[in-house]
This record gives C-alpha cells, structure tokens and sequence, in this order.
C-alpha cells in the first residue's frame, strides 16, 4: 500500500502549501470485496464516452441520470482514514531510486528540476524492469529505458539489447548485482546465481528416471551461458514428457479462458472485483492425432451475468474423459470462483448438483503448498511442463505461451511442414470455427517463422501502442487477468459503441482465443514430433511410437 499513501501523503503536502490555514483530513476510498452488489447493471450508471475514431481523444465518464444513494443501493465502498500513515511519511524520509531525503527536501528538489524543465540523472535499478517507458527501436516512440540505462552504461542500445540483469527469469537478486556493478548478461557468473556444480553436474542426468526436471537456477545458468547438455538449438526433456504423458488418457482437451475483475459489479449479488467469466476455447485432439476446434463461449451481452452458461457450455464441449490442458493456473482459479459461486447461489439453479461435480472433477485445491483436493480430471499445467522439460533462448528464460510458441515453430521441422500449407480451417484440413484455409508457418523478414499472434489484426484499431503493450503481463503469466481481451469485454459492458465496431470486436476476440488454444496444440506437437515423422501427420502408428 506504500505507492497508494505516499500518492496521498503528496497531495496533502501539495494542500497544506497552498492553504496553510486548512485542517487537511486524509482518506483512501476502497472497495470492499466483503459487500455485494444490491442492483443490477450498476456500470451501466457510470459509461465511459470517447469519440469514436479519434485515439488520442479523451475518454469521459458520464452518470446516469437519476443516480444518487438509493438508486445506486448498498454501499460498495469504504472509507478509511490514514492520517497516521500520512503523518508517518511526512515526516520521515522519501526514498527513491537516486534519492534519500526529507520528504519536503525531495519533492521541492523535483518541483524545481520540473519547473526549469532540467532532467534528472537516471539512476537504474531492478524497478526498470517494470518501466513503461520502453519502446522498440522500429516504433514511433523514443525508449526511455535505453535512454537511462544506456546514459548510465555508457553504451549503445544493441548492447543493451543483447541482454541485462533485468531479462534474467524470475531472478530475485536483480538489484543486488546491480549494485555490485553487474549490469550486463554476460558479466553474470554461476555464483551470482547461486547454482552450485552439483546442480550443473545434475543438469546433463535431468531426464533420468526419477528426476522433477529444470530447477529455476538452471534454467537461468541456461539462459546466462547459452549452454545445456546435448547442445543444439534448444533443451528439450523427452524422456520427462513421455512419463508426465504416460498417465493421460484420450482425448485431449486444450482449454483458454478469458475472464475479467472489474470494482463496480456489473450484476446483483456480485462482490467487487468478483470473476466474471466470458470467454472460452477449446481444442481437442484423438489418439490418432487428427485436431480439431470443437467448442467456444462468448458473451459480451451488456447486463448479462455469463458465468452459469459459461461453466454449462464448457461441460457440454468437455464431455466426461480425456485429459485437460491449460496453460498457468489461471483456467483452475476460475473454476475454484465459479465452484464457490454456484455453491452460494441463492436460489440455486436446478443443475447446480451435477455441474458442481463437474467443476471439482476439474480442479487441484492447494493449502500452504499442500494439495488438499485433487479431481479425477485435474487439469495439467503445460506451463509447468514447459518450466520443467524445455528451454529455448529465444524465450529469454520465460515460458509465456506468447514466448514459447514462435520458439517451438522456430525449432520444429514438423510444424512448419504440417502449418506452411493453408490447411487450417480448410474443407480437408484441420476444423475450425474462425479461419478459412489458413496458414500459420509464414516466413518472416529474418527467414525465422512470423509470431501467430503477429498475423492477426489488432483486437483495438483506437487505443495508442503504448496502452496496448501496458495491457500485456510478464513473465509466465498471461493475458487472461489484465489484458486486451478483458479491457475489450468491459468496454462492451460500460461503452456504447456502434454495432459495426461490437462485431469487428467479437470477431476478433474469437480468433484470439482460438489462436491461444491452438497454440497449446501446435506447442505438444513440437514437441512430440521428431523430423523423421514429417511424413506421418495423423497416423496412429506413428503416436503409438512417441507414446
């Protein structure tokens, strides 16, 4: 909550000079997620107005006429005063990168430096991995990260781009090489790390019998040095994937969900920041290996709550055997939400009993790391999969569906034979619901595969690029808890857009998904085809030699 009181403590300070005879009272309004919403379609009293066609137009918030206490119901929001934090920081030190101060001595210092229009010395850190500032070279907008850092380093941006501290995966002592002056990847040692020899020496045994896979020191001594046992391109466990496959049983499902937490609940009954979820896809596969898109949900209806159509549509397209895929925990953090809705809902539906079931069929309960409910379909991480049994360097060190897609269709000679010819969604190809005769192994400037995602049109034709790279989410997480999906679904929800633009929107959502589902398809094929079963692309004799 720091960022959030020292926001206010400014402004208080800000107040107390301008009105010095004042009695400043400080306060954060929060919602409270214990409180639920008592009238439907509240958001629809709060719409956002933008002027359709204009990007760099400012939105606008217009209420509702009639809107006041009663019709707005219970309330959803809490006041708390934090005089006594305010006061805390006031009169303590204000630290930030570069500066350590007296709070009043600080924000003069940058009130000053604003006023004279004077820039202040960068003074880099592990917070710049998380600037919002950093552009790509082709793009129209200057990089402020290599502007400070290449300042600080006295060096070019190829150098920078050829790696920093910042890119190491999930490295939590970032700051402190900075601070002993190690600021490049390759000024990184095996002891900064802290892998040990034996780990290294564990390396070249990690698809033995017995062994859990990559740990994360090295899958980051794989990323700083370039080197993994077998050499080559990339690593890849296949002896761990074939033990994690020998307990899943046909067919297989791949599954994406998109969902989104909003502050103002858009239905009665829901509790601030509730999950709503909106959108689904799903790919199945046999054992003969053919593919197919057989279900998807989308709801962008305003008003109207999805989630008991979402979890009835999903059981209709699962059906009762077969493993499912996801990709992160975010598909089973969803279903544990709907589980706990449907069992709170009041008056139940009359299918409540059987889909409940179905929901903890689904799911893996943790508590304090400890596995406390496990269903007989509980749904397999191919994130945690790829963490533990495969490393590219393209990826820099992430396991992003979005990082490991182009990496697997880069190093695969099987997906580009099976996906250069336009046979998904073609009469003799493989189905889909979304795309005619497409092709997704399209060579790129540097001869390397274009990026699927890098083929589709952008889901927002209005907003800036730098919102849109705002709206994506770092390391292996995805965009399913904050990004361009559930900003499109709200903005159907609070907006009032023209029904041309609901349906270019719809069209675009739906090829997402796909794509996100896909992937996870092409990804287990890449790595379960060797180059010699190029010519096989759905014989059942051929799955019966991997497996």
């Amino acid at each position: 909550m720091l960022p959030y009181l020292q926001d206010v403590a400014f402004q208080r300070r800000v107040l107390e000079l301008a009105f010095p005879g004042w009695c400043i009272r400080s306060h954060l309004m929060l919602a409270d997620t214990e409180q639920r919403c008592s009238v439907a379609g509240l958001n629809q009293r709060f719409k956002i107005r933008r002027r359709f066609g204009e990007p760099r137009e400012r939105p606008g918030v217009q209420v509702a006429e009639g809107s006041d206490a009663g019709s707005i119901g219970a309330p959803l929001l809490t006041r708390t005063c934090v005089d006594a934090y305010v006061d805390e920081i006031l009169s303590g030190p204000l630290k930030a990168p570069g500066f350590d101060g007296p709070f009043d001595e600080v924000i003069r210092g940058w009130a000053e430096s604003y006023q004279a229009d004077r820039r202040i010395a960068p003074a880099i850190g592990a917070q710049c991995g998380r600037c919002e500032f950093r552009a790509p070279a082709q793009g129209p907008l200057l990089s402020g990260f290599h502007s400070c850092w290449g300042e600080a380093l006295a060096c070019d941006r190829a150098t920078l781009d050829a790696g920093t501290v910042l890119d190491l995966w999930n490295f939590r002592r970032k700051q402190a090489l900075i601070d002993l002056g190690v600021r490049r990847l390759s000024q990184v040692h095996e002891e900064d790390i802290g892998v040990t020899s034996a780990e290294l020496d564990e390396l070249g045994a990690v698809g033995e019998p017995g062994a859990e896979g990559l740990t994360p020191r090295q899958r980051q001594w794989m990323q700083v040095s370039g080197q993994w046992p077998g050499g080559g391109a990339f690593y890849l466990d296949r002896e761990l994937l074939r033990r994690e496959m020998a307990g899943w049983s046909w067919p297989l499902h791949f599954i994406d969900f998109e969902t989104a937490r909003v502050a103002i609940p858009f239905f009665a009954g829901q509790r601030p920041y509730g999950n709503i979820a909106f959108q689904f896809s799903h790919h199945r596969m046999e054992r003969d290996g053919s593919v197919a898109h057989v279900g998807e949900f989308l709801s962008l209806e305003p008003g109207l709550c999805p989630n008991l159509a979402f979890v009835r549509a999903l059981q209709a397209s699962l059906g009762e055997e077969g493993t499912v895929f996801m990709w992160s925990p975010h598909e089973n953090t969803t279903l544990r939400d709907l589980l706990r809705e449907l069992e709170d809902s009041e008056p139940p539906p009359p299918d409540r009993d059987a889909l409940c079931a179905f929901l903890r069929d689904l799911i893996t309960v943790k508590e304090n790391g400890q596995i406390v409910h496990q269903g007989r379909r509980a749904m397999v991480d191919l994130c945690v999969l790829a963490r533990r049994a495969f490393f590219h360097p393209a990826t820099r060190g992430s396991s992003s569906i979005k990082k490991v897609l182009p990496a697997v269709m880069a190093a695969s000679p099987f997906l580009r034979e099976r996906y250069s010819p336009p046979i998904y969604g073609a009469a003799s190809g493989i189905p889909s619901r979304n795309f005619t005769d497409w092709s997704w192994w399209r060579p790129g400037p540097d001869g390397q595969p274009a990026n699927p995602y890098d083929l589709l049109p952008p889901v927002f034709n209005d907003l800036p690029a730098e919102v849109l790279a705002a709206l994506e989410v770092d390391e292996d997480q995805e965009l399913a808890e904050g990004g361009s999906a559930t900003t499109a679904w709200a903005r159907m929800q609070f907006e009032d857009s023209p029904a041309l633009e609901r349906e270019q929107l719809r069209q675009a959502l739906l090829r997402y998904c796909e794509l996100d589902t896909l992937a996870m398809v092409m990804v287990w094929q890449g790595w379960n085809f060797e180059p010699h079963d190029l010519q096989v692309v759905s014989a059942a004799d051929s799955f019966a030699s991997i497996l």
